[in-house]
Parts: structure tokens; C-alpha cells; sequence
């Protein structure tokens, strides 16, 4: 008779083979579900961007609204400062401060992005409500906009409920994407770089400053004395045109008395 001897060590090493198979294998199933689960929503997504021709004209119109819109609104909120509503931190001609007492309050991109936002849901039913037939009916809810600034462009991603009927055809709508093809980086970059040097000078205009930053990204600057302390200062880029004209920032500044 044979005797087959099995140690402890022995047992061990299975035990540990068989956890390390059953926790690969699990790893497995989760992932071969993962992706199914990926796979399904990206279908349905995909699915829910196809858009019926009766549909699409309303489409392109509404995406060229949101980028005209858009585009009027970097050209509006800019010649204020980058707000869409004067702030409390304004003088008197409305203009934000972006140096009060030396302390930079330059907006970020964020904040500039959270204004352009409002102005395209004030606007925006300026230019969709031109849509009108007797062919169709069409509803058009409340717009809601989120603004993304990259280097070289400006997303917007609105929410914009919209009810189309056509004959038998109807569809409901509400999400919209587009892009505008402009960089206000330039601009704001060189902003910048301009407060943080007008911030150590005590008094005055740093006309220095201007002029290297104007030459070194081809910008046109101009100031106004507005009183001892404040000023306006405007700031265009005539190789960024919107509307065949070029892009402008005003702000104010004021110094310490």
C-alpha cells in the first residue's frame, strides 16, 4: 500500500494558488462587465446624438445662434471689464477695477467664463425666436450655458430645452455643443504679465510696461486720466477681429492716494 504524504507547507501553497485564481477570475468578470456596460451607454449615447433630417436645419440654426451669440458676448463683456453687469468694484463709468489700492483683481478664466455665460442665456432668444412658420411648431424653453476658455478657444456647452413638431414628426431637444474659434489668450496672458508689473509702481502709469508689451505681442494701448489716482485702460488686438473689428479689453485702475 502506498502512503502519500502531504505536508502543511503543501496545503498552504494550494490554498494561496487557489485565492490567487479566484481573485484574477473576479478581476476578470468585473472587467469583461465593465466594458459591456461602457459599450451599451456608449451605443445609447451615440444613438441619442444622431439627429432626424427634419430635425437638423433647427439644429444648425440653433448651434449658429449659440456661436454668434457667443461671439457678441466676448466682444461685450470685454469692453466692460469682462463682466456682463457692472460690480461693486467699478468706478464711474462702470468699469471693474483690476488694480484698487495695489492689489491685483484681475478676474480668472473662470469668472470670465461664468459672465460670457450669462450674457448667452440673456441673449440667445434675441436669435432663436427669428424661427418662425406656420409649417411647424416649435417651443423653446429657458437656456442654460457652460463656458469652457481654452488656449485657443471657447467652448459652450448649452442646455436649451426646444420642442419641434413637423407634420407627423416631433422630437424633443435640449443638448447642445459648439466652439467658438477664438483665443483670447493672448490678451489675457499679457494683462497679466502688465498688472503685476503696474502693481510696484506707486503712483502713475508705467508707460514703460505698455509700450514692451504692446510691441512684444503686436497690441495697441491707450490710457485715460480719469483722476490722480485712477485711470482707463484699453487694450486691442487688430489680428483678432470679431465682427470685422478688433478684439478690445477696457478696465480701470487705481493707484494708493
Amino acid at each position: 500500500m502506498q502512503k502519500y504524504m502531504f505536508s502543511k507547507s503543501g496545503a498552504v501553497t494550494a490554498f494561496l494558488i487557489i485565492g490567487v485564481v479566484l481573485v484574477v477570475l473576479s478581476g476578470l468578470i468585473f472587467f469583461v462587465r465593465s466594458e459591456y456596460y461602457k459599450s451599451l451607454f456608449e451605443v445609447q449615447q451615440a444613438g441619442l446624438k444622431t439627429i432626424p433630417q427634419q430635425a437638423q436645419p433647427l439644429v444648425d440654426y440653433i448651434n449658429y445662434c449659440i456661436e454668434s451669440t457667443g461671439m457678441d458676448g466676448v466682444a461685450y463683456i470685454s469692453e466692460r471689464g469682462w463682466k456682463n453687469r457692472p460690480s461693486v468694484s467699478s468706478n464711474v463709468n462702470k468699469l471693474p477695477y483690476f488694480i484698487n489700492d495695489g492689489k491685483v483683481l484681475m478676474p480668472t478664466k473662470q469668472q470670465i467664463a461664468v459672465e460670457l455665460s450669462e450674457y448667452i442665456d440673456e441673449h440667445l432668444g434675441e436669435c432663436t425666436s427669428l424661427i418662425q412658420s406656420n409649417a411647424f411648431t416649435l417651443k423653446l424653453g429657458k437656456p442654460s450655458t457652460n463656458t469652457t476658455i481654452n488656449p485657443n478657444d471657447i467652448s459652450l456647452n448649452v442646455n436649451y430645452p426646444v420642442e419641434f413638431a413637423y407634420g407627423n414628426f416631433s422630437i424633443n431637444l435640449d443638448q447642445f455643443q459648439s466652439e467658438l474659434k477664438f483665443s483670447m489668450e493672448k490678451i489675457y496672458v499679457s494683462t497679466s504679465n502688465l498688472l503685476n508689473e503696474q502693481a510696484n509702481v506707486s503712483s502713475g502709469i508705467c508707460l514703460s510696461c505698455m509700450f514692451n508689451t504692446g510691441i512684444k505681442n503686436s497690441l495697441y494701448f491707450q490710457y485715460y486720466t480719469v483722476s490722480d489716482t485712477e485711470y482707463e485702460i484699453t487694450i486691442k488686438d487688430y489680428k483678432s477681429l470679431i465682427n470685422n473689428n478688433p478684439y478690445t479689453l477696457i478696465f480701470a485702475i487705481k493707484q494708493k492716494k
